[in-house]
Parts: structure tokens; sequence; C-alpha cells
């Protein structure tokens, strides 16, 4: 029963690794593609989608891609966009337990 435990305990341990590595290379291949995009729509998306992947991370960075995304989606006057930018923002704020900044963004 002991190394059935021990067993379940490494299968849901490592799973966490696997995920984390699967979100890493998420992260690396929309840096690539951040670099090669457009002063458009699509940087919006991508750099919305890169901040919500640092949420879990490193907050601070996802709120960097997310205010850029905003200020982007501001100057294109694309509403969606400006709304999913804060949204971003709202979600990295939580993630760092800034539940007033959180708040006041959402």
């Amino acid at each position: 029963m002991k190394k059935l435990v021990l067993l379940f305990c490494l299968v849901l341990g490592g799973g966490g690794l696997l995920a984390e590595s699967q979100i890493q290379a998420n992260i690396n291949s929309l840096i690539i593609q951040l670099q090669k995009a457009k002063e458009d729509t699509n940087k919006v998306i991508i750099l919305n989608e890169l901040g919500f992947l640092y949420k879990d991370f490193n907050p601070e960075k996802g709120i960097t891609a997310a205010k850029k995304a905003l200020y982007l989606a501001e100057k294109l006057n694309w509403k969606k966009g400006i709304a999913k930018s804060n949204m971003t923002i709202g979600i990295n704020f939580a993630s760092k337990y800034d539940n007033f900044n959180a708040l006041s963004i959402f």
C-alpha cells in the first residue's frame, strides 16, 4: 500500500514539472512570434497570451506584457484588445495577491 501511495505522489508531482516545462516552451514560442509581429491586433493577442502565461511564474513580467498590449490596443482603438489587456493585467495583480489593484483594473 505504501508503494502505491508513493507512486501516486510521484506521478502527481512529476505532472507539475511537465506542465511547467510546457508553459515555458509556450512562453518561448510566443517570444519568438512577438519579435516577428507587426504593430497590429495580432501583436496585442500575443502580448496578452504571454502576460497570461506569466501569471503563475512571474506576474511582474505578465503585467509588463499586458501593459504593452494595452498601450498598443489603445493606439489601434481596438476595444476588445483593451478589455482583454485590462483583464490580463488584473489577473496578474491577483496572482500577486494585490487585490486592490486587481479590482481597480477589473
